[in-house]
């Protein structure tokens, strides 16, 4: 037994002077080394301005390669040996550190300590950047519009170099008419996760706002910035309780326009709305604006909502505009699409009472004023007043199915404006694969639905008796339809309203006017001009021969005097009259 035992030990160191020479070498916890960095920070003013790194321990042996690595940097920071045994110091200038001044920057420094061949690393460690206290150069508080001291949202911004201390804090007191204090003192302690990134005006905003409620006899609020204990007075703002703009309602982004073509810039405006409808401009006020959606494709401006979108961008991307003033936020989207020539739009209507909801067939109008068709289904119509008599009024928009626009070349919608005004509607078709169509309709007139006298005048194709109020009355010549247009006569329809037109057979010029609006047109002529202005009628005026008397298409009517113009069809579906009213 004794000899089989000996035998198996003598097998077993055999064995064991066969295995790899290093399989028994200590591991790296194994090795009394030790790695120190100091320093690691966002200070780089004297002394401060290298981080120091120290290799410490009892193997810490002279000629031990040491390197240090920055995240994302390909090249080493630090690349060097031991020059003695147990201790030996380095020094990383901060200036080859990038972003080292950025306390958000996130940086991770990872030391290795090899054996002098090189070919093993004996201890490695990372350190994180560490956030050293900077004092803020520049604060700005902002409060939001709300009225009263309840539930009011506070928000701030500071310079991009501050660095939150311990005890940084925001401080709100609640001061009474007189500016004595009233109730407890509101405040929130700064930390560096309270910090957003640094924005194009080089500052840092809190990504949460401050919510706090007042005491009932609260009319002010005084906004202070407190470091250690101390108050930083040069910071101090005090705000009114009171909204200047009125109680809150909405707030609202506004481009004038939901569609925006490669290399177009465009800038939009931000209103206040409070709950008397009044619009308050205050762009110059947003806390911030942000961009999403396609961001890369557009050189922007945070500082207000403007930006211009870059020509290799593609029809069907979008763009959303993200505004925050105080508490409140309001967003708009824009679709990138290709560029579409306007093209003229057909009205069942030109014109129709404020404040009611005005049914109104849209009618798609090629270059000869025929009706054509869209070549693709559109997804979304935008609409915008151009040319409005009166800008403050409030127009609204809702279309109907889009389904008929590639189909027949019509759409169905309701527009309501809450006051009278006049104006030009122009509406955008796109669908998501960027395609385009723009269409401008002649004037249309929302009128006063207090004004005190109305008529309404119906006429019939090839007829010349026409009805005025119920009153059927004789023109010299009947209306009719000449290439593809309907016309009417022009001294007939105007007598009915209480005008009267004057020819001047000089120069074959037609002069109406109507309150203070003077209209003169010449016969054979598609121009005409409505108080000076030029423009420009889709058929001209022509004199019947014998009867002297001077035809006008009907949506010349429409839009020059403003008559709401409603046309009469057959049951198969041809025109068989027109009806104008005021």
């Amino acid at each position: 037994m004794k000899k089989k035992l000996t035998a198996l030990l003598a097998l077993a160191m055999m064995l064991l002077t066969l295995l790899p020479s290093g399989a028994f070498a200590a591991s790296a916890d194994d090795y009394d080394i030790k790695i120190t960095v100091i320093s690691f920070n966002s200070n780089t003013t004297a002394p401060n301005d290298n981080v120091i790194v120290n290799i410490s321990g009892s193997d810490a042996r002279k000629g031990y390669r040491v390197n240090a690595i920055l995240d994302g940097v390909s090249e080493p920071l630090l690349s060097g040996t031991l020059t003695s045994n147990g201790d030996d110091t380095f020094y990383i200038p901060k200036s080859k550190i990038p972003n080292i001044e950025d306390a958000f920057a996130n940086n991770t420094l990872t030391v290795n300590v090899y054996n002098a061949a090189g070919s093993k690393v004996l201890k490695s460690a990372s350190f994180d950047q560490k956030t050293e206290a900077n004092a803020p150069e520049k604060v700005v508080f902002y409060l939001d519009d709300g009225n009263g001291t309840t539930n009011r949202a506070f928000s701030a911004k500071f310079d991009a170099k501050y660095v939150p201390g311990d005890n940084d804090q925001i401080r709100l007191t609640a001061l009474d008419a007189n500016g004595n204090r009233v109730g407890s003192v509101n405040y929130t302690t700064i930390t560096t996760g309270k910090l957003g990134k640094v924005g194009d005006d080089e500052m840092r905003a809190l990504n949460n706002k401050i919510t706090a409620n007042f005491n009932s006899r609260a009319e002010k609020v005084q906004v202070s910035f407190w470091s250690d204990g101390t108050e930083m007075t040069e910071f101090r703002q005090t705000f009114s309780l009171a909204s200047q703009y009125g109680t809150y309602k909405a707030l609202e982004l506004d481009f004038d326009k939901d569609t925006v073509a490669p290399g177009e810039s465009v800038e939009g405006t931000l209103y206040y709305v409070n709950t008397d409808n009044k619009r308050y401009d205050i762009t110059d006020k947003a806390t911030r604006y942000i961009y999403g959606g396609s961001e890369n494709l557009l050189e922007k401006d945070d500082n207000k909502p403007a930006f211009t979108v870059k020509s290799s961008a593609a029809g069907g991307d979008q763009i959303t505009v993200t505004a925050y003033y105080g508490s409140y936020v309001a967003k708009k989207t824009l679709t990138i699409v290709n560029p579409a020539e306007a093209s003229a739009l057909g009205m069942s209507a030109t014109s129709g009472k404020a404040g009611e909801n005005i049914s109104v067939t849209f009618t798609l109008l090629d270059e000869n004023g025929k009706t054509t068709t869209l070549d693709f289904q559109p997804t979304k119509v935008s609409a915008r007043w151009t040319d409005l008599s009166d800008e403050s009024a409030n127009i609204t928009f809702t279309a109907g199915a889009l389904t008929n626009l590639d189909d027949n070349g019509t759409m169905l919608a309701a527009i309501k404006s809450d006051r009278a005004t006049s104006g030009k509607l122009e509406l955008t078709f796109t669908d998501n694969a960027g395609h385009s169509y723009q269409a401008v309709s002649d004037t249309f007139r929302f009128t006063d639905p207090n004004a005190s006298e109305s008529h309404k005048v119906t006429m019939n194709i090839g007829s010349t008796q026409m009805s005025v109020d119920g009153t059927t009355k004789t023109m010299d010549v009947a209306p009719l339809v000449y290439q593809n247009r309907t016309f009417v006569p022009l001294r007939a329809l105007t007598e009915a309203f209480g005008v009267e037109p004057k020819w001047n057979g000089a120069d074959s010029t037609i002069t109406i006017v109507d309150g203070d609006t003077t209209i003169v047109m010449t016969a054979g002529s598609k121009s005409y001009t409505i108080n000076g202005q030029t423009k420009t009628m889709d058929a001209a005026p022509y004199i019947v021969a014998g009867a002297n008397r001077t035809m006008v298409p009907v949506r010349f009517i429409g839009e020059a005097l403003g008559y709401k113009v409603q046309a009469i069809y057959r049951a198969d579906g041809t025109t068989s009259g027109v009806e104008f009213s005021n």
